[in-house]
């Protein structure tokens, strides 16, 4: 159960701090989790195996994944980019994956 900040195993609840709290998941290893809330309150719980990691670090790789999923889905909409969903053949207006990453690693150096 997930609420109100806790993440409940079993009778279990966990208070997670503004710094993370670090578990030990059985099969896999150590994890940090982090609580971030929106400003419409939404509630994310965000894990990393990443070691020695704080909450800034976190929150900067979440903002840049998420210029990533605008920038693909910017792509798709305004360049008439196919999907191999929408289409079995491929035609030359067709931008590649490659491409489309180049490009954004190029656009994401300071």
């Amino acid at each position: 159960m997930i609420g109100g900040g806790k993440v409940g195993l079993g009778t279990i609840d966990f208070v997670i701090p503004e710094e993370g709290l670090l578990i030990h998941l059985r099969g896999y290893g150590w994890i940090t989790v982090f609580k971030f809330v929106g400003t419409n309150g939404r509630i994310d719980y965000i894990a990393t195996n990443k070691e020695n990691t704080n909450r800034q670090e976190v929150e900067t790789l979440i903002r840049a994944r998420w210029c990533v999923e605008v920038y693909h889905r910017e792509i798709k909409q305004t360049c008439d980019v196919l999907t191999q969903e929408s289409s079995a053949s491929l035609d030359s207006s067709y931008i590649s994956e490659a491409s489309v990453d180049k490009s954004l690693n190029e656009s994401l150096l300071f």
